[in-house]
């Protein structure tokens, strides 16, 4: 596009480990349109400082900023209301991607430390597809959590927000493996279930920790630490009071500031600040 765009103004969306990832013979190609942006977006701060490593040292021409993701369900999720829990078991969720830098290994091996402190009052749910999931199944049985964790594989579309509605914990312990190159670059299924009510547990690599701020609108731990996991999980499998206190927090926060329309708004905007008629 490059050649032949002339004096049409260039916007790229940066959405995360994708640009730290470009194949050798890209590379080069990657750098001049970042360089050469009129204007980048990036979903998150910590997309953006990726995203800007790329340049080599060099300078970027354009404008660059940040602007959060919408909600997947912008009309569901406000209109959800959480029933009062009936049960002592609280339900722990994950939904994602089965690779490395979810770390649903580190999630498995804390709730290892949880039962062999006593704590018992939990569930797991791990929902999706990925080259993860053969071994992920087999540190199930490896750790003795075959009681207390299901692995549902794909689930249909349609039940994916019946998912976050009856999740007590979303969980997603993120890690950035491959010297920092796999990154998180937002995190939009926290968001989601964020904006249903569910508490947010999330590792402080990549994206997520711009979005969920730790002790109020969730928990941000270090992924790489089992044990922070695990304590972080505790604080709130033993303190329902505490856990409900900042699922609603981040239940407002999310559903007051995780728009497509603010997003879209934030580059209307900037596009009129270098001089775009938008």
């Amino acid at each position: 596009m490059a050649p032949w765009r002339r004096r049409t103004p260039l916007v790229l969306s940066i959405h995360g480990r994708e640009v730290l990832n470009t194949p050798h013979y890209l590379a080069g190609l990657m750098r001049r349109m970042l360089r050469n942006a009129d204007l980048a977006v990036a979903v998150s701060k910590p997309t953006l400082i990726a995203a800007k490593s790329v340049l080599g040292g060099k300078s970027e021409s354009g404008k660059w900023f940040s602007s959060h993701n919408g909600l997947s369900y912008e009309h569901e999720a406000p209109a959800f209301v959480r029933p009062s829990r009936s049960t002592s078991i609280l339900r722990i969720y994950t939904f994602c991607r089965l690779v490395e830098r979810k770390n649903i290994h580190g999630a498995l091996h804390a709730l290892k430390l949880l039962r062999d402190r006593g704590i018992e009052s939990f569930e797991y749910i791990i929902s999706g597809n990925g080259p993860a999931a053969p071994g992920l199944r087999n540190l199930i049985g490896d750790l003795s959590l075959s009681d207390k964790v299901t692995m549902t594989g794909y689930i249909d579309t349609n039940d994916i927000p019946v998912s976050y509605q009856t999740a007590d914990i979303f969980l997603h312990p993120q890690t950035a493996p491959g010297d920092g190159r796999d990154i998180e670059g937002f995190g939009i299924v926290i968001a989601d279930a964020m904006s249903f009510g569910a508490l947010a547990v999330v590792g402080k690599a990549g994206g997520p920790s711009d979005f969920v701020e730790n002790e109020r609108t969730g928990l941000v731990v270090n992924g790489e630490d089992i044990a922070a996991i695990a304590d972080a999980l505790a604080s709130v499998l033993t303190d329902t009071k505490r856990l409900d206190k900042m699922a609603e927090e981040g239940r407002k926060w999310s559903l007051s500031h995780l728009s497509w329309k603010l997003h879209v708004d934030d580059i209307l905007v900037n596009l009129r600040e270098i001089g775009v008629n938008a």
